[in-house]
């Protein structure tokens, strides 16, 4: 078995939750400390041992692109006014094997599953790659939350879903999981009503999937707003292939909204001894 060496990034939505300023700047591109959430996110991918990451995004978010490549007037400067910290910084952005690939407007309004299936020649022959949402951020300095999904996959030889224990009240938001036993999971339930949900645990954000998953990618039929969904795509995978739940350790932001970053951006600062004494203060203030 070919161990996951690739892993696909989402990152084609207009942070609508984020408006006015996600018109000028991706949300994946907000900063937590000094690196914006995109980049902490493909850390997450080569602590993991991942070797390739290809970043699927649109054409509005060209500075996602532009902050993987080099500047070379930017790096001059730095050269000549000895900022040899600042420097390496950007030069190991631009050492990491990040590609991005640009939809139209139009391929974005098709849905995240049209979206994917231009990952399928990057994943080539390779068993299985790791999917990954750009707004769905995820901490474990120790133990990388998607390795903990590698590991269980290389246990397991199947696929594997991120998962996190949610209230239920809260399970309308998510895609639920519904079990055949212990970790085995028979289907996901779609945002259910609360009352119907099959469990606590819903799927988040991080994947290892088969490359099975583009046939089926190229089989689903759209929802009511024209839209291919990959998670129906990989319902119906559900019907032909295992599927584990991997309830991860670490801390989970949803940076899609406003709490979710703001959450972030507290912890992160928190673990940060320049920043960590201003924030305990500031509170201590209310």
């Amino acid at each position: 078995m070919r161990k996951v060496k690739k892993a696909v990034i989402m990152a084609g939505g207009f942070g609508t939750r984020f408006l006015p300023i996600t018109k000028v700047i991706p949300k994946e591109m907000l900063p937590i400390e000094d690196k914006p959430i995109i980049q902490y996110i493909v850390e997450e991918c080569i602590a993991s041992n991942i070797e390739e990451i290809l970043i699927i995004t649109n054409e509005d978010k060209s500075s996602i692109k532009n902050y993987f490549l080099p500047n070379l007037e930017l790096e001059q400067n730095l050269k000549d006014n000895n900022k040899e910290a600042i420097l390496k910084s950007l030069e190991y952005l631009s050492s990491l094997n990040v590609r991005v690939y640009k939809q139209s407007i139009d391929e974005i309004s098709l849905g995240d599953g049209y979206g994917l299936k231009i990952a399928k020649d990057f994943i080539g022959n390779d068993d299985y790659f790791a999917l990954l949402w750009g707004d769905d951020l995820m901490n474990n300095e120790n133990y990388p939350v998607l390795k903990q999904l590698i590991d269980m996959h290389e246990k397991t030889n199947a696929n594997v879903i991120a998962v996190k224990t949610v209230a239920k009240e809260d399970a309308h938001k998510y895609g639920m999981i519904s079990y055949k036993e212990k970790n085995l999971i028979e289907r996901i339930v779609e945002k259910p009503n609360n009352e119907d949900t099959p469990s606590l645990d819903a799927g988040i954000g991080r994947y290892i999937l088969s490359r099975n998953l583009f046939y089926e990618l190229d089989h689903i039929e759209p929802n009511n707003y024209g839209a291919y969904q990959t998670v129906k795509a990989i319902d119906k995978l559900m019907l032909k292939e295992d599927f584990y739940a991997c309830k991860f350790q670490g801390n989970y932001y949803d940076i899609g909204n406003k709490i979710g970053y703001l959450k972030a951006v507290i912890d992160y600062g928190l673990k940060n001894e320049e920043i960590r004494q201003y924030i305990l203060d500031k509170i201590k203030e209310f």
